[in-house]
């Protein structure tokens, strides 16, 4: 099975004298604690064998980084979370390779409002209404954070929302009623929705429903499963349901007429990938894992990068079959 060789940007303050391998089952993890990257990231890298090179990412970040990063922010009681993937390596012989190039580039973007917004805005602390909880569990989910930090406030913000009611559930067995107890009003949670897609059905609704709270919300906040790319793809699709939907019941309480309308939130930060497939020479006697080009350059955004005459920029689809 063809093996990769996995670059990633680490958010972390943690520093060592030394750079660290650390191996657990079948993975190794370098962390670079000895030369960041920058003020707040270290470069760390990982080899996982995988059918496809993508395929093996996920392996990577969930089997090999995820543990190691998981330790050893328990035993500093520091946040280490990984970032931006850098570079992708397969494991080659022979004077051309080929990898994957990504350069990040964030960038402050102010989110500007005006004399109306800040006016409906006082109103409504004028008339006492920003009272809910949900409105400061919003707030929260609207920070630069992972989707899974995002979810647990939104989905907080939407329970809030809907308000409890009695539920008296059926034993599946004996088909008699068991002890009622205190639930997120499910009638109150499709009438939300129901503001964002009018279109909604009932009997859709109660299956997606019980889907999110069996697989996203119960398994987050019980703590039962491990938050893999699957996971959290899944909760950001299911956030971008509800909370478009509980925001637009708090804007209609409110009284903002003018506010912002879009799914994804205003996070200050404009972020862009530029991700290349590139093929390049390397001596003959070059080991399995060669050194990668340097990121190809944009000289104009409206031109082809720039790159060196030993690299050939190849249709970055391909890396799919790669």
């Amino acid at each position: 099975m063809p093996r990769y060789k996995f670059t990633y940007s680490v958010e972390t303050p943690l520093r060592a004298e030394r750079d660290v391998t650390l191996t657990h089952g079948q993975f190794s993890v370098h962390l670079g604690l000895s030369r960041p990257l920058d003020q707040e990231r270290i470069p760390a890298h990982t080899v996982v064998e995988g059918e496809k090179c993508w395929e093996a990412n996920a392996i990577a970040m969930e089997d090999a980084f995820g543990p190691a990063l998981d330790a050893l922010s328990l035993h500093a009681k520091a946040p280490a979370m990984l970032l931006d993937l850098q570079s992708v390596v397969k494991a080659e012989t022979g004077s051309t390779r080929r990898t994957v190039l990504i350069e990040s580039h964030s960038v402050f973007q102010p989110v500007y409002i005006n004399n109306q917004a800040i006016q409906e805005v006082q109103d409504a602390l004028n008339k006492g209404k920003v009272v809910r909880a949900a409105f400061r569990w919003l707030r929260y989910s609207y920070r630069l954070v992972p989707v899974l930090e995002q979810f647990v406030f939104a989905w907080l913000a939407f329970e809030n929302s809907c308000g409890t009611k009695k539920h008296t559930p059926i034993c599946e067995y004996c088909k008699k009623e068991r002890a009622p107890y205190d639930r997120a009003d499910r009638d109150e949670a499709f009438r939300i929705l129901q503001l964002r897609e009018p279109q909604l059905q009932r009997a859709e609704f109660d299956r997606t429903i019980k889907e999110w709270y069996s697989e996203l919300r119960s398994a987050v906040l019980h703590g039962g499963r491990t938050p893999d790319s699957a996971l959290r793809q899944k909760m950001r699709e299911a956030m971008n349901r509800f909370r478009p939907a509980v925001e637009a019941l708090a804007q209609q309480e409110l009284g903002f007429r003018r506010a912002y309308p879009g799914i994804r939130p205003n996070e200050g930060m404009l972020q862009t990938n530029w991700q290349h497939f590139v093929e390049f020479a390397c001596a003959p006697d070059t080991g399995e894992f060669a050194d990668t080009p340097p990121v190809p350059r944009f000289a104009d955004r409206n031109e082809d990068p720039q790159v060196d005459d030993s690299v050939t920029l190849l249709n970055f689809e391909e890396s799919k079959n790669w």
